[in-house]
């Protein structure tokens, strides 16, 4: 199952939840107004006790039960909202935050934690995501990890302290692979949107708790009212009764985590062998929370909100049909097919794979190619991506990776990536961005693009996504000033490269998904609907591939071909504005998943037109994948067999008459 089948069953899945959801619903209105019409119906036999006054009480029963299903809906509804709203402010870190996480620090000393830091970054270059932030769960024993937020660019991974402690590298790293297929895949998207919705069929246990308990701390639960009654004793049963309701909700909401969630475990698990070769690695995680006292569990009181997002299960379930995860004896015989669950679990050391580490140096070698099929690889990692990972981090001097530890730091690497080779041009643009940002912060960049220059431009998009987490601690006006700045520097010589728009478009779409996700964005558009932003931007990429019109119009043809088969608009001289090309990826990704690999193999077909692509032209397709939701890993020599890398024509280009240069 590739990427996108992935995505339209992460679809699937949210229209069944939705089914499920309104099934909760409608049996949990149900049995409110059956309660209110029998407690109506039966009232003369209710006990003195619990007696109210009749004037009162003949106003409660000749009211209409539509009003009581109403009320009941209604607070379903506002239930769900109010927690969506929640979620969609913090999203990921506040998910991490309500289970006790504790943000680790990128410069920590601690080993384990050191170690964790390290297979992140390494596993965030190899799928070409920005890093997810890390949290600690330090008071959690038991062995776990989750993935949660609305983008990938808001994404954060939640491990516990017992897995640190507990599991070797090459464990730790099937547990993270694992993590990282659900960044990729839109599961957790889909996570945070079942704890809204379940937030709002289980209220009614929750009001039904707080009824019982108000009585328990009220000084008047033992009063009587002038006619001698309790009119707290109602409240208490009342609240007992919504308690009984709520169970309901309790119900369909484990029926529902537990439809959606289990099937995703066993393609996340495939998808971590996929991505690190080792299925060593992540059974041997599995078998060794078989054999650990603590297990998977999670003692925060918010590990039943959060049970379907996470590596192991929560906590047994008494019954299969409210498991959230695969039984772990099928999850570790689905890896390891010698396993027998009949046998206590053993950890097996795992196999270490033999690397070429040649693969940095090689990046930019050319290497002869017929085709390019990108789609294949969106979403994936082949073998060698996680190798190219490790060995691209050993080249980086550690001053950069010092760097990124630090909000100061990751600025200067973003602002290194955006400086020019050439002498002239980069006084051109140290000049125009002199009056944006402190001398001392100039001067830090510069330092750092010294350090970077020998690695070759390979090094450039890997390092933005490594430096997304601190530029995120510091803020959304920070971040913005950042990506301005940046924008200055790519204009300051009056020329747009293609890298320099892929690097605006990468930050500023990053920046929107950390720090304003939204939840509609992926809404399910034919490509009919976005025809005029295809457009756009094979207009735009057609241009910076080729050297003269004559050439960009047969590559444009070519794409528009591909996707449209007849009938579609001409070749735009003038591509339109940075700003209005943003807005015609935006446009884009609102396509529905079968459109966007239309959309990814016809972008192939306009970058490798004339049978070849540069570095720079898949940097740009790299960040308009990026941009639509379609992560795309480096390229590497293990995964060149149809793609030859060249300089571009003469260079750099020459921004040709209308390509984008203002905001």
């Amino acid at each position: 199952m590739d990427f996108f089948q992935r995505q339209d069953r992460a679809r699937r899945n949210t229209r069944l939840a939705i089914l499920f959801f309104a099934s909760a619903v409608v049996a949990i209105v149900a049995t409110v107004t059956g309660s209110y019409i029998v407690a109506v119906t039966y009232y003369d036999y209710w006990p003195a006790v619990i007696y109210w006054p009749p004037a009162e009480w003949w106003t409660l029963r000749g009211g209409n039960v539509m009003w009581v299903a109403l009320g009941t809906m209604a607070l379903i509804g506002l239930g769900s909202a109010y927690e969506i709203a929640v979620l969609a402010k913090g999203s990921g870190e506040a998910v991490a935050r309500s289970v006790g996480g504790v943000q680790i620090a990128l410069d920590t000393q601690d080993l384990g934690q050191r170690r964790l830091v390290n297979v992140v970054q390494e596993m965030a270059i190899a799928s070409g995501l920005p890093a997810p932030a890390l949290y600690l769960l330090p008071q959690e024993s038991g062995i776990n990890a989750f993935a949660a937020g609305l983008t990938v660019s808001d994404a954060v991974i939640g491990v516990t302290q017992g897995a640190v402690d507990k599991l070797n590298r090459d464990e730790l790293q099937g547990v993270v692979a694992h993590e990282f297929s659900h960044i990729i895949h839109g599961d957790m998207r889909l996570n945070l949107r079942l704890m809204g919705v379940l937030h709002g069929i289980l209220l009614i246990a929750i009001v039904g708790s707080q009824m019982v308990r108000s009585f328990r701390f009220s000084s008047a639960g033992s009063r009587r009212s002038r006619g001698g009654a309790n009119p707290f004793a109602l409240v208490v049963v009342g609240g007992m009764v919504l308690v009984c309701i709520g169970y309901i909700g309790l119900f369909f909401a484990r029926i529902i985590k537990a439809v959606v969630s289990r099937q995703r475990e066993f393609l996340a698990d495939a998808s971590a062998v996929q991505f690190t070769r080792n299925p060593d690695g992540i059974a041997g995680a599995l078998k060794t929370i078989a054999g650990y006292k603590a297990g998977s569990n999670i003692a925060s009181a918010y590990g039943e909100e959060v049970s379907h997002m996470l590596f192991g299960a929560h906590r047994k379930a008494w019954l299969n049909l409210f498991a959230t995860h695969p039984p772990l004896a099928v999850r570790i015989a689905a890896l390891d097919p010698s396993f027998k669950p009949q046998t206590s679990p053993k950890r097996v050391a795992p196999v270490s794979m033999p690397r070429d580490r040649s693969t940095v140096s090689a990046f930019s070698a050319a290497i002869p190619v017929e085709t390019l099929q990108l789609a294949e690889t969106t979403g994936r990692l082949a073998p060698g991506h996680i190798d190219y990972a490790i060995d691209m981090l050993a080249t980086v001097p550690a001053e950069v990776l010092a760097a990124l530890t630090t909000v100061d730091g990751a600025e200067s690497i973003v602002l290194a990536v955006a400086i020019h080779p050439d002498p002239n041009a980069r006084r051109q643009q140290l000049g125009k961005i002199k009056t944006l940002l402190p001398v001392e912060r100039l001067e830090q960049a510069a330092a750092v693009y010294k350090l970077l220059r020998p690695l070759g431009p390979a090094v450039r998009l890997p390092l933005l996504d490594l430096a997304l987490p601190a530029i995120r601690q510091g803020g959304v006006d920070r971040a913005r000033g950042l990506v301005e700045a940046v924008h200055v520097l790519a204009l300051a010589d009056g020329e747009l490269s293609a890298f320099e728009f892929a690097l605006v478009a990468m930050l500023r779409s990053q920046f929107r998904d950390a720090f304003a996700p939204a939840w509609r964005r992926q809404k399910g558009v034919s490509l009919g609907k976005r025809q005029h932003h295809v457009r756009q931007l094979f207009s735009l990429l057609a241009k910076l591939g080729a050297p003269d019109a004559a050439t960009a119009t047969l590559a444009y043809d070519a794409g528009m071909m591909r996707l449209f088969g007849s009938n579609w608009p001409d070749f735009l001289g003038d591509a339109g504005t940075v700003v209005q090309l943003e807005s015609a990826l935006d446009g884009l990704d609102a396509l529905t998943a079968a459109a966007k690999r239309q959309l990814v193999d016809a972008l192939t077909t306009v970058a490798a037109h004339d049978g070849v692509v540069s570095l720079e032209e898949y940097e740009l397709l790299r960040a308009i994948c990026a941009t639509i939701h379609c992560p795309m890993p480096p390229l590497v020599p293990a995964t060149m067999t149809e793609c030859l890398l060249r300089p571009p024509y003469g260079g750099r280009h020459k921004a040709p008459q209308g390509l984008p240069r203002g905001a």
